[in-house]
């Protein structure tokens, strides 16, 4: 918006008050400030362009264009310091950010700080990171938000998704997608990983060539599924097996502040196949599971501490003993205070 200052405001201000600087220039300024105000009101308020990827950042032809076009043109311009790893940093095993699959990963808008048990990393556009099994990472945004290329491969498939991270630690799911029946993508990122770590002759070359070829992997498989890279059940897929680690994470976890997305990223699959699997394999969704072990713990402690609702809600993995009692509510039949006064309702 242009401001363009009344100059009969300020002579009409100073013929007035000539005599007293002081309150020409209060004058002044309010009148400046009201005109101002009265633009600011009136004149339309400009809209942010968005990126271009913004516009379309699902179903294939986005995986395509990002990894035929967008990481080669990212890796042509890497040096040997932006390819990074994380692999001989203490374990956390209490840590439910953790998991027992190798997960590489590439920063394609903003800036972003990479927790870690040991020293943070500083990422940027165009940097790559590969992250060995069981180390603690946690990805937070150091600009308004950033956008994160994550791929995460299983033994016998491979977990792609596109998030945008926040200063809180926050993130949101942009697009994802899962191949199956292959353990390439899981050779070819441990092989990247140990060229990393011992980083013989050549290791920078062969780094790159591998993050090709994992690319070149990932949008072959997309190409067999359906519009928009999301894969139907696979009758060869191990579904049982997965949604039985995917309860025993939740069993382990449900004191922290877990998502469906936090399940599905230490299973490496996209949250919608995640869930849609869940509730096929185990008749249940994942936040019905995780409010159910919830409940079943804040029963307990209920009926055999001396917990204050509020402390048990916290306990128990709420951050609101507000919504922790409505859950109760809604699965008991009575609120908590109520289910420790009389048992059972």
């Amino acid at each position: 918006m242009k401001l363009r200052i009344s100059w009969k405001i300020l002579r009409t201000g100073y013929a007035k008050y000539e005599d007293r600087p002081a309150e020409t220039f209060v004058l002044c300024m309010r009148g400046i400030l009201t005109r101002v105000a009265i633009a600011h009101i009136l004149s339309p308020v400009p809209m942010a362009e968005p990126r271009k990827k913004d516009l379309a950042t699902t179903g294939t032809s986005y995986w395509n264009h990002l990894f035929e076009d967008e990481i080669p043109a990212l890796l042509d311009k890497i040096s040997e310091e932006r390819l990074m790893h994380i692999a001989n940093n203490t374990r956390i095993p209490e840590s439910h950010i953790i998991h027992d699959h190798p997960e590489f990963c590439s920063v394609l808008q903003g800036e972003a700080r990479m927790d870690t048990s040991g020293d943070p990393l500083y990422l940027k556009r165009g940097d790559f990171l590969v992250i060995a099994p069981h180390m603690y990472h946690m990805a937070v945004s150091t600009t308004e938000h950033c956008d994160i290329l994550w791929i995460a491969s299983a033994a016998d498939h491979v977990g792609i998704g596109l998030t945008r991270h926040y200063q809180d630690s926050d993130y949101s799911l942009l697009n994802g997608t899962e191949f199956f029946g292959t353990s390439a993508g899981y050779d070819i990122t441990n092989q990247i990983l140990d060229e990393l770590i011992h980083k013989q002759r050549g290791w920078f070359a062969l780094c790159r060539a591998l993050i090709l070829q994992l690319g070149v992997l990932t949008i072959r498989h997309i190409d067999l599924t359906a519009e928009g890279g999301q894969p139907a059940f696979d009758a060869t897929l191990r579904s049982n097996s997965i949604a039985q680690k995917a309860r025993l994470f939740i069993s382990r976890n449900f004191s922290h502040s877990i998502s469906l997305a936090d399940v599905a990223h230490y299973v490496a699959l996209s949250p919608n196949y995640l869930a849609n699997l869940f509730k096929k394999e185990t008749g249940t969704t994942v936040i019905g599971y995780l409010t159910e072990l919830r409940i079943d713990e804040a029963k307990r402690l209920l009926a055999g501490s001396d917990k204050t609702v509020s402390q048990i809600a916290f306990t128990v993995g709420y951050s609101s003993p507000y919504y922790f009692s409505r859950q109760f509510k809604q699965k008991m039949g009575t609120s908590p205070r109520d289910f420790r006064e009389n048992g059972k309702p």
